[in-house]
């Protein structure tokens, strides 16, 4: 339950970045808001291409193609990362991983994961 979350506010045209904390789901802190910048807009129903860069305790995020602010924290040096969404529709697309020794991020290998095993297993009953 301990990560980092960018988090797209679309009513006030914002990002957010928050702080999860060990203890409870909603155990967190607002560590930024950030309007958007650069005549960017976050709606409902378009894309947006998002990019998070993240070197040791420095974050910054992009909202299609343009800087939208840098933040510092070093409460956590290491983890995974992901995506959600939280009460909203949400799509993901072309998810990549880039650093230091991480490979193979783009391909997924659907093989023997729940929704093919569970395919298998209607087909049959």
């Amino acid at each position: 339950m301990e990560y980092y979350v960018y988090y797209l506010n679309v009513p006030n045209n914002k990002t957010e970045l928050w702080r999860h904390k060990d203890g409870a789901w909603n155990a967190r802190d607002n560590i930024a808001q950030i309007p958007a910048v650069e005549k960017v807009q976050i709606k409902n129903g378009e894309w947006i291409d998002m990019k998070v860069v993240v070197e040791g305790s420095e974050f910054q995020i992009h909202l299609n193609g343009k800087l939208q602010g840098e933040h510092k924290d070093d409460a956590y040096k290491t983890g995974q990362v992901g995506v959600w969404a939280w009460e909203t529709e949400a799509s993901f697309d072309d998810f990549t991983v880039m650093g230091d020794n991480i490979k193979d991020t783009l391909a997924v290998e659907p093989n023997n994961k729940l929704a093919t095993t569970w395919g298998r297993l209607k087909r049959v009953y």
